[in-house]
């Protein structure tokens, strides 16, 4: 009788903090354009991975990340000179326009707003709700699979993408058992529910 091979653990971890600064007030056409450069933009200078995070991911057979920058130079630091997958399939769900041209806020506020008009079905010219879900899933399996035949996955994305692939591992039978948040550089770590442990802190996921 063959043995079955024990499926590795399943790390999900928040890019740093990126360049682009938060602190601007914008018009909804002048968030639409900075969430663009944003989308562009590398991880600020000075920032660097906790030291737990690089020791978490020390072990790991497979690194993955998406293809934005920000993730792929947080992929870079925590590598250890492990070749990174980079795929859009992990990238983060990109929020709309808001539809409210009277308003002026900052980045974090409409980032809010947008994605609160994403959740009721707002995204014209962009990928829906329903859409990034089933992507969401097709992630998960991508990452249970790599687990599965042995070896840690650590997989270098966005706050909120991040969060669906969590809704989605869960109901692939995936128990967290550390959650360390959803700030720049956090991460949440998964096993299988059969081996699962109690998990550590349970906190709120960010939008972004």
């Amino acid at each position: 009788m063959r043995n079955r091979i024990k499926s590795g653990k399943i790390i999900l971890v928040r890019h740093g903090m990126p360049s682009l600064s938060r602190d601007c007030s914008l018009t909804p056409a002048e968030y639409e354009r900075w969430w663009a450069q944003y989308d562009e933009s590398g991880l600020a200078d000075g920032e660097r991975p906790p030291d737990e995070l690089v020791d978490a991911a020390r072990f790991a057979n497979h690194l993955y990340s998406s293809t934005a920058r920000r993730a792929q130079e947080t992929a870079g630091w925590i590598s250890n000179g492990q070749p990174v997958e980079s795929d859009n399939i992990f990238i983060e769900a990109a929020l709309p326009k808001p539809p409210l041209p009277f308003l002026r806020l900052g980045p974090s506020n409409w980032g809010w707003v947008s994605r609160s008009f994403w959740f009721l079905g707002y995204s014209p010219n962009h990928e829906g709700h329903m859409a990034a879900m089933w992507r969401a899933f097709a992630a998960a399996g991508r990452l249970s699979e790599a687990a599965n035949g042995g070896g840690d996955v650590v997989m270098c994305g966005h706050g909120y993408f991040n969060y669906m692939i969590n809704v989605a591992l869960r109901g692939k039978g995936w128990q967290c058992v550390y959650n360390g948040g959803s700030a720049y550089w956090s991460w949440r770590k998964y096993v299988r529910r059969e081996t699962g442990q109690t998990i550590s802190r349970q906190l709120l996921p960010s939008r972004r």
